[in-house]
């Protein structure tokens, strides 16, 4: 293999392994995942957030968001393994 491709094959290579292992990556694969099953109200959770937006009602949407985020981290930290 020639120097240059070899080099930026290694280099490449360390991007990747530092993306992938990054918070953000996971995160951005947690909630791909999570997303796209069906069940456990997520649909609703962000239709219940739109709905109050849409309305302008803002306790609505802060109620909404904190009761979508709350059951997000519930099942953040069961996949996880911390509750």
């Amino acid at each position: 293999m020639d120097q240059a491709v070899a080099g930026y094959s290694r280099q490449s290579s360390g991007r990747i392994s530092r993306l992938i292992s990054s918070p953000w990556w996971r995160t951005a694969v947690w909630i791909r995942q999570n997303i796209r099953k069906p069940g456990e109200g997520r649909l609703d959770e962000h239709e219940a957030v739109l709905k109050a937006v849409r309305a302008k009602n803002p306790r609505a949407a802060r109620t909404a968001m904190h009761a979508h985020m709350d059951s997000a981290t519930k099942r953040l930290r069961a996949r996880l393994g911390g509750g």
